[in-house]
C-alpha cells in the first residue's frame, strides 16, 4: 500500500518500457507463426511501437500524468482504437498516391515518346 501522497500507477518510463517489451513479444510471436521477412519485422515493429506507444506516452504527457493508472491503456484504446487504424491506412494511401502519380506521368510521357517518333 503507498501513502496518500504517493499517486497510484506507475511512472512513464516504467509504462514504455512495460509496453515495448509486450509489443516486442507479440512481433516476435507473429514472426515465428507467419515467418515474415527480417525487413517486414522491424517495419511491424517500429510502425507499432510509433503508433501505440508513442503516441499513448505523447498522449499521458499531453495531460500531465506522471503516474498511470492500469485501466488509462485501456481507456485510450477504447478512445483512439479507431483513429489508430485510420491513420496506418492514410500513411500508405499517401505514398501509394504518389506512386500511382508517376506512374501515370511515366504513362503519359511514353505515350507521347511514341507518338512523336511515330508519325
Amino acid at each position: 500500500m503507498g501513502t496518500a501522497a504517493e499517486p497510484a500507477g506507475r511512472t512513464i518510463p516504467t509504462i514504455r518500457q512495460e509496453h515495448e517489451t509486450i509489443l516486442d513479444q507479440f512481433v516476435t510471436q507473429a514472426d515465428t507463426r507467419l515467418r515474415l521477412p527480417r525487413w517486414l519485422e522491424r517495419l511491424i515493429r517500429s510502425a507499432l511501437r510509433g503508433v501505440v506507444v508513442d503516441r499513448f506516452i505523447a498522449s499521458c504527457t499531453e495531460r500531465g500524468l506522471t503516474h498511470v493508472a492500469p485501466q488509462e491503456f485501456r481507456n485510450w484504446l477504447l478512445a483512439e482504437g479507431v483513429s489508430l487504424g485510420v491513420m496506418l491506412v492514410q500513411d500508405q494511401l499517401s505514398w501509394w498516391k504518389y506512386l500511382i502519380l508517376c506512374l501515370l506521368g511515366l504513362i503519359a510521357l511514353l505515350a507521347l515518346t511514341l507518338a512523336v517518333f511515330t508519325t
